[in-house]
């Protein structure tokens, strides 16, 4: 018996550090990334996925905009995420790592030294580095958040230039 996949969706929104695209089914969202880094994000863009269009498809994204919508006016005053952990897709590790990266405040950084033992994988600070790389939702989840021990940025998958923006974002808010 062959199940159809749903059809993906996508909804560019257009936040004050740039073009963000979201992507969502009827049944859940999918991943959420600045769109400018799509070509990096080759994991997450899908680009077969269709616009939504009507009041219907549109719906699938609400919850993601209002919540995009209280971060870009005051990322200290979100309601609580537009997803569930427990259904993302990854490894175990992976979704250690971005449950433990969601309690990271607005405004403030970590390593990922700090974030490995976070995750209950103290070694494992580049496995841990590499799950934040594979974060479906950047901003929702914000890997943005992780420093590296000399106080240097380290990586983000949707651009530096996104983290700084992001950063100073929250420390100005």
């Amino acid at each position: 018996m062959n199940h159809a996949q749903p059809i993906l969706y996508y909804l560019d929104y257009a936040s004050p550090l740039g073009l963000v695209r979201l992507q969502a089914h009827k049944d859940a969202l999918q991943a959420i990334y600045f769109a400018s880094a799509a070509k990096q994000l080759s994991a997450l863009h899908v680009p077969t996925a269709l616009p939504a269009e009507n009041k219907a498809e549109r719906a699938y994204f609400d919850a993601a905009v209002r919540w995009l919508d209280q971060y870009f006016v005051d990322p200290y005053q979100t309601d609580p995420l537009p997803i569930s952990l427990n259904n993302l897709v990854g490894t175990e590790l992976q979704k250690k790592v971005w449950a433990a990266l969601c309690t990271i405040p607005a405004g403030q950084t970590i390593t990922y030294t700090e974030l490995a033992q976070r995750s209950e994988r103290p070694q494992a600070v580049r496995a841990v580095a590499s799950a934040c790389g594979k974060n479906p939702f950047s901003i929702l989840i914000p890997c943005h958040r992780v420093i590296a021990k000399s106080g240097g940025l380290g990586g983000y998958s949707g651009g530096l230039h996104h983290k700084v923006a992001l950063l100073e974002w929250e420390r100005a808010t």
